[in-house]
C-alpha cells in the first residue's frame, strides 16, 4: 500500500526532521516553559487503518519503540479486550508475525469486523503506549 500523504515536518527544536506519514506521533500539547518530547515513544508500521486481515493467515506486525523499553502487544475488537499477543517482549523487539487465529472475530457471530486495533504499550508503565487505527478481520473463505 502506497501513501499518498508527503512526510510531515516535526518540530524538535534544533532535532526537526522530516517523518514519514505511518510514523508521525505528535507530541502532547506542552504547558508555557515545558520541554517538549525528545522523539515519538511507539509508532506503529502496519497494521495500518483500513487493511483487511482474514482469519487463518499469517501477517507480520511491524513497529517501533524506543529501544530500551521492554513492550506489550494487545488486540482490542470494537473496544473488547481481546487479550495480549505479546507480554514484557524484550527491547529491540520490533516485529511479530501473527497468524489471526480461526474464530478471532467468527466465533462471536459476524463474519467480519472493521473495529480491529492493536494496542502497543510499555511493559513497565502501561500509561505510555498507542494503537493503530481501526482495521478489518473477517472470516476466511469457505472451501465450495
Amino acid at each position: 500500500m502506497t501513501s499518498l500523504t508527503p512526510p510531515a515536518r516535526v518540530d524538535y527544536g534544533m532535532h526537526s526532521r522530516l517523518v514519514p506519514w505511518p510514523l508521525l506521533l505528535l507530541p502532547l500539547a506542552c504547558s508555557k516553559g515545558q520541554e517538549r518530547p525528545s522523539a515519538p515513544v511507539f509508532a506503529f508500521r502496519s497494521p495500518t487503518a483500513g487493511d483487511t486481515l482474514v482469519e487463518g493467515r499469517s501477517y507480520t506486525i511491524r513497529w517501533v519503540s524506543t529501544p530500551a523499553r521492554r513492550i506489550n502487544l494487545g488486540a482490542a475488537m470494537g473496544g473488547h479486550d481481546k487479550g495480549y499477543l505479546l507480554t514484557n517482549a524484550p527491547a529491540g523487539l520490533d516485529s511479530l508475525v501473527w497468524t489471526v487465529p480461526v474464530g478471532f472475530v467468527t466465533g462471536f457471530g459476524p463474519s467480519s469486523s472493521d473495529q480491529i486495533r492493536l494496542r502497543l504499550e510499555n511493559a513497565d508503565s502501561t500509561d505510555q503506549w498507542v494503537e493503530t487505527g481501526p482495521f478489518v478481520i473477517k472470516g476466511a473463505p469457505r472451501a465450495t
